[in-house]
């Protein structure tokens, strides 16, 4: 019978020990308590001030015609980045993503001469290219610029459907006149067209 006595002697030792934790479980659980106490104390505080990405391309939206003129650009979709790619799917149109940097020093000519430019708004309209914006400083911005893996600005890239999904099938970077993008936009428009 040596087994029984060991296992009452583990079984004693194993109590004794119990009562010793005792006191330190009572304060470890006050001490929970009174932290748990103190925290419902504190007021939460709303995330409200943070803007969504739809919030950030409206203002750079807001932005940029305040600065080249309501009517003088192409349509900007004002979405989110992803918003702009699921109606070009549904919708099966080019989308053209412009990146906008205000602190590049080409950013001004490109916006005044290029984007804003009579020629360029008008063969947005009639190829119904969805043209969707942001400024690189803005979250939305950032993270898109995160996936064209932009260099340099002006940056536009087109995205499209190509072999079943959405694809950038052309990047286009650095300042550009206008008679050139549009003859770089109606190249790739064709190109890939036929593609297609």
């Amino acid at each position: 019978r040596p087994s029984n006595v060991l296992s009452r002697a583990t079984s004693w030792s194993e109590t004794f020990v119990a009562w010793l934790y005792i006191p330190f479980r009572f304060v470890r659980s006050a001490f929970i308590g009174f932290l748990h106490f103190v925290v419902s104390l504190i007021p939460s505080i709303p995330l409200t001030g943070v803007p969504s990405g739809v919030d950030e391309v409206r203002a750079f939206v807001a932005a940029f015609s305040a600065r080249y003129g309501v009517a003088d650009h192409p349509p900007f979709h004002v979405s989110t980045y992803g918003d702009a790619v699921v109606k070009a799917r549904q919708d099966i149109c080019f989308l053209l993503v412009y990146l906008h940097s205000w602190d590049h020093q080409e950013t001004h000519r490109f916006c005044r001469d290029v984007m804003c430019a009579r020629a360029f708004v008008d063969y947005v309209r009639e190829n119904n290219l969805i043209v969707w914006s942001c400024d690189v400083n803005s979250r939305e911005g950032y993270k898109v610029s995160m996936v064209m893996r932009e260099t340099s600005y002006p940056f536009l890239a087109v995205v499209c459907i190509h072999d079943s999904r959405m694809t950038i099938v052309d990047r286009i970077e650095g300042y550009m006149t206008c008679d050139a993008l549009i003859g770089r936009l109606v190249e790739t428009l064709e190109k890939i067209g036929r593609a297609v």
